[in-house]
């Protein structure tokens, strides 16, 4: 199951938005006291294989460090969160845990991971607010989730991409977590276990036979994937998938597929589920993928698609994007990154193209949890990784058309500032098409010591449409400046 450490209290203008990366960077805050983070809507994973799950990382049989060994002179000796293969190779006080030359465990982290003990998640408290007894055995190492770097520039995760994965968000913090890329990084006579991250002893995962590749058709009850196998929330559409680390030069064992981060603000070195490549949805599994642009773009500097379970017929609570050739028939999309529509809660939603214009309806259900659950629409017009912000220096007015039966909050997030949302409400339904026009005035910073507004930077303009039980529709004809 996915393990988070989020309530669904809605953070109202608190909340990060899409945009994050190099700039004018703020410093990645720890959570404040008493607040919670929202839940935040994921692709479901139907009938994870048993043993470890792909959000609930860890070795099992636990990873237990082996008796003390006779002192070497180490080559290195790692921190918190670092690489290890014997105990001597952890800073005092560490001790290796998972290393990969020992025979006798089952199943290792990719790497080694240089920790202290624990039982318990207070153990860790003091290593940072997300760190968490990795199960119960050792502390995770914290990470700045949904920023490009730590604060003092470093890689996330010591720069260990294709071995461990930064999950959680920029607001609550992060964990480094296993996410092996390919068999090679867990030695010999091991084998990546796609589901979780963490490798085991050749022969042994839990899937069937070989296990399908990723992008293959899955049908949820047979452990047929190798990893997992993420389905469109309505159970007609279901395609194999890996954990892995966003930027990773490969993911699921091959170096053609796409890490997409889980989270709308996740970046760079966070923890992602990996996709199938793809250029067009013909090149998907037929009636069960769609090619979508992913924001992240290649070595050689082109742009890369992937393909995602094919939209459900009916709102759902997962997060969708516009496939390529819906993006192509909307000439307001020219130039952009991708669309996507998430939720928070238990927001339902769905987004598609209508007559010219993109258009998301859905449902929020009646409950506790109505008046804190919220759809968002984002238009990114930008790449996330590597960070290529848009600058539109040259522009005066952000203009927007469109039509919607409730009122909504318009941001804008820069690249760089993933806590700041520059943005104005549209207080009233638009019932007729209308189109609407802010400048830098009408979009100040909505969280304190936000940075001033920089036409530089900008990453997406996004909807967060009202909250409240009941049905919604926004349709949104144009997108630009001028």
């Amino acid at each position: 199951m996915l393990r988070t450490r989020w309530t669904a209290l809605d953070l109202g203008l608190l909340l990060s938005c899409s945009a994050c990366g190099t700039g004018s960077a703020q410093d990645p805050p720890a959570p404040p006291d008493g607040v919670d983070i929202p839940v935040r809507n994921t692709p479901p994973v139907e009938t994870p294989p048993p043993g470890p799950s792909s959000m609930d990382p860890g070795p099992s049989p636990p990873v237990e460090p082996p008796p003390e060994e006779t002192p070497v002179a180490p080559a290195r000796v790692s921190s918190l969160g670092g690489p290890c293969n014997a105990q001597n190779e952890c800073e005092r006080g560490l001790l290796c845990f998972g290393m990969p030359s020992n025979t006798a465990q089952q199943e290792t982290v990719p790497g080694g991971y240089c920790s202290i003990p624990c039982r318990e998640d207070a153990e860790c408290a003091s290593l940072g607010a997300a760190s968490f007894c990795f199960r119960e055995q050792f502390c995770s190492a914290p990470c700045a989730a949904g920023w490009d770097s730590e604060a003092d520039g470093a890689a996330k995760c010591q720069g260990r991409i294709g071995e461990l994965a930064c999950f959680g968000g920029p607001l609550e913090g992060g964990s480094c977590l296993p996410a092996c890329q390919n068999d090679d990084v867990c030695g010999t006579g091991r084998e990546c276990y796609f589901a979780g991250g963490t490798c085991l002893a050749r022969g042994t995962a839990p899937v069937a036979g070989e296990g399908a590749p990723i992008g293959a058709v899955c049908d949820g009850i047979l452990f047929d994937c190798r990893g997992l196998c993420l389905g469109n929330g309505e159970e007609t559409a279901s395609l194999c998938s890996a954990v892995c680390s966003v930027g990773a030069p490969e993911c699921g064992g091959d170096a053609s597929n796409v890490c997409v981060p889980i989270f709308y603000d996740g970046r760079g070195g966070d923890r992602g589920f990996c996709y199938a490549a793809c250029n067009t949805t013909a090149d998907c599994a037929p009636g069960q993928g769609e090619c979508v642009p992913s924001g992240l773009r290649g070595a050689a500097g082109e742009d890369r698609s992937y393909c995602q379970p094919v939209r459900a017929s009916a709102p759902t609570v997962v997060p969708q994007r516009l496939p390529l050739d819906d993006m192509a028939r909307v000439s307001a999309l020219a130039g952009l990154a991708y669309v996507e529509t998430y939720g928070y809660g238990d927001a339902q939603t769905r987004v598609f193209v209508q007559d010219g214009q993109v258009c998301v309806d859905g449902l929020i259900p009646e409950g506790p949890q109505a008046e804190q659950s919220a759809t968002h629409l984002a238009f990114h017009l930008a790449p996330i990784v590597p960070p290529v912000p848009r600058d539109v220096s040259a522009t005066e007015t952000l203009r927007l058309t469109l039509t919607s039966d409730r009122g909504m909050f318009v941001f804008a997030s820069l690249t760089g500032r993933p806590l700041s949302e520059y943005g104005a409400f549209i207080l009233s339904p638009v019932p007729a098409p209308q189109t609407f026009r802010f400048t830098e005035a009408d979009l100040p910073p909505r969280q304190e010591g936000s940075l001033p507004w920089d036409r530089r930077l900008l990453e997406a303009v996004t909807l967060r449409i009202g909250t409240g039980a009941g049905a919604y529709r926004v349709c949104v004809s144009d997108v630009g400046f001028e």
